[in-house]
């Protein structure tokens, strides 16, 4: 019974250790074809590994499309998530110029912090274990700011907004509510005028869209 266990972990053992791919970025079998990276002429899914002048990580790819733990790291550029099953799960964070960063921390498809910086804004969020947020957006831009505010069919001059328990006055009776629905797990935006509800914005922001990254990465593979 011992050998047969043993004979059995072993073989067990070695088709998932063989079912593990990796390869250099710089392998010459690996090739873009129809916005998919490809090996040896055939959908990739494994880990790429990305050690280059200025920059070191990995990135994985299922059937030729990002998929997975993503840890890439060049010059001022940084890609790090982790996409199970479609949507973002734990730690992300984006950054495309020192100025220009995004973290996120998912729990179960679940928005728990949000924090940016941009040349147009700031933010830095929390959301509590009723969906609330608590922390600031502050506009570095009049320009982003009426933008951000004409999506609601209002003005505002105020330069930032302080969120507690999930809600920011905006004066003259107005406020912006901003919070994670429980149910659906959505980032909700909604405009109130008094205890009206007058515009209401969802965003499934636990939804990875990685097109634009894998596009990035397509240019560093060419």
């Amino acid at each position: 019974m011992k050998k047969l266990l043993l004979f059995l972990i072993l073989v067990f053992g070695g088709i998932l250790y063989s079912s593990v791919n990796e390869v250099n970025i710089n392998n010459k079998g690996l090739e873009v074809k129809n916005g998919l990276i490809t090996f040896n002429s055939e959908n990739y899914t494994g880990i790429v590994r990305a050690d280059l002048a200025g920059g070191s990580g990995y990135f994985t790819l299922k059937n030729g499309y990002l998929s997975g733990q993503t840890d890439l790291k060049l010059k001022d550029l940084i890609f790090k998530f982790n996409v199970p099953d479609g949507y973002f799960d734990g730690e992300t964070v984006i950054q495309t110029a020192l100025n220009d960063r995004l973290e996120m921390f998912f729990e179960r498809h679940e928005l728990k912090r949000y924090k940016i910086n941009s040349q147009a804004f700031t933010l830095n969020i929390n959301f509590g274990s009723d969906g609330r947020a608590n922390g600031v957006v502050s506009f570095k831009s009049d320009q982003f700011r009426d933008s951000y505010f004409s999506k609601f069919g209002v003005k505002s001059d105020v330069s930032k907004l302080v969120y507690k328990n999930g809600s920011a006055d905006l004066k003259d009776g107005k406020s912006l509510k901003l919070y994670v629905d429980k149910k659906s797990k959505k980032m909700v935006e909604e405009l109130f005028e008094g205890n009206v509800s007058t515009a209401k914005f969802e965003e499934d922001i636990s939804k990875a869209d990685l097109r634009g990254y894998q596009e990035f990465l397509i240019k560093v593979l060419n």
